[in-house]
């Protein structure tokens, strides 16, 4: 589901809202939707209270609810937030030389909102990394490893546990028993450059409004 340009005013603003990202997640759960993803930030800088509870309880509806935010490195670190550690998995588990994994301990966005005891988070871009054009999944922070948003999105769809994955850097990532394999580098960046996809279907936001069941 596309949040665009909203030329018509459909929703408070542009970007949305809290408001706004309730009314969409709220009709998600309406279709019928029980586990789902965003890869929309949700941070600004005065949010409306209510709003804000509006989203919180939306966000609540779902079985599970995959989060994102950008991570960066600083000289003095964070604390894990709760919806990282869950989807995160012990450096011990990793195969392979972890100082090459890029260091991340901080989310570079004071109140950013990551969901409560459904929701697991990924990272979105690594700030503190060079832009390098390759496409990290996998990252160090403290004594675990943080994963990408769109791997977290992949488990979840295939409904695969964090604790199956199988991490040997250099040669793949394994996310359950039987696999998929994702080929992966040393440093934990995606071993290949993906061809580009068209959309599986691209449904404006606005139109889950009055949206029927199909």
């Amino acid at each position: 589901v596309s949040l665009r340009d909203d030329p018509e005013g459909v929703f408070q603003s542009f970007p949305p809202s809290p408001i706004d990202l309730a009314v969409v997640l709220n009709n998600f759960h309406r279709l019928g939707v029980r586990h789902a993803a965003t890869a929309a930030v949700l941070a600004w800088e005065s949010p409306d209270v209510i709003g804000l509870a509006a989203l919180d309880k939306a966000m609540n509806r779902f079985d599970s609810l995959v989060m994102s935010a950008p991570l960066s490195r600083s000289a003095v670190p964070e604390m894990m937030p709760a919806s990282f550690r869950k989807a995160s998995i012990p450096l011990s588990n990793i195969h392979g030389a972890i100082t090459e994994l890029p260091i991340v301990n901080r989310i570079p966005l004071p109140g950013i909102i990551l969901g409560g005891e459904n929701t697991m988070a990924g990272f979105q871009t690594l700030d503190s990394e060079p832009d390098s054009g390759r496409f990290p999944i996998i990252a160090r922070w403290a004594d675990r490893a943080v994963l990408a948003f769109p791997l977290l999105v992949a488990m979840q769809r295939l409904n695969l546990p964090i604790q199956g994955i199988q991490v040997r850097l250099g040669e793949y990532i394994k996310l359950g028993p039987d696999g998929p394999f994702i080929p992966i580098d040393r440093d934990g960046s995606l071993g290949y450059s993906p061809p580009r996809m068209r959309a599986f279907a691209e449904i404006p936001a606005t139109s889950l409004i009055d949206g029927g069941d199909g």
